[in-house]
């Protein structure tokens, strides 16, 4: 009944309505008693340093790789998941460093046991979109749904000229 896609295809196919919304950005972030969270910016070094765990998302990916590239340093290696669970537990009790979308671990950063690591620029929010047939829009509890991302993800997406 609904989708909510993380790919936005320049045209959406006939009959299906997308609705472009800007999701919140990715972040870097770290157990709240990891070293590199406490105090201001930490060191390009000492993120190169950090033992890293990425979810597998080209967002994730470019914005790891862009860190390191944009200082010349060499990308670090990191453990890839499918699994956000893993990667949050990763990071909240193995002292792993990631880059995750800050809605997923809101409630780590509101209960203080997570923190985003301060790099010098933040990452735009990544594209996401609600995505429905035309002919039958989202009803009952798939309407309810709908009307959550939308609140989440309240700004919609404004397409860069190319």
């Amino acid at each position: 009944d609904l989708a909510l896609a993380g790919t936005l295809p320049e045209q959406p196919p006939a009959g299906i309505v997308l609705e472009p919304r800007a999701a919140s950005p990715e972040v870097v972030i770290a157990a709240a008693g990891h070293p590199l969270a406490r105090g201001g910016a930490p060191a390009a070094t000492d993120l190169a340093a950090a033992r890293w765990v990425l979810i597998h998302s080209s967002a994730a990916q470019d914005m790891h790789a862009r860190l390191f590239l944009s200082q010349s340093l060499p990308v670090p290696r990191a453990v890839r998941s499918n699994s956000v669970a893993l990667v949050r537990g990763l990071v909240a009790t193995h002292g792993f460093v990631s880059i995750l979308p800050r809605e997923l671990v809101a409630q780590d950063l509101k209960s203080d046991t997570m923190r985003v690591l301060r790099i010098g620029s933040n990452a735009d929010p990544r594209p996401a979109a609600l995505m429905y047939l035309a002919a039958s829009p989202p009803r009952d509890a798939a309407a309810r749904v709908a009307t959550l991302l939308r609140e989440i993800c309240a700004e919609p997406l404004r397409r860069r000229p190319r």
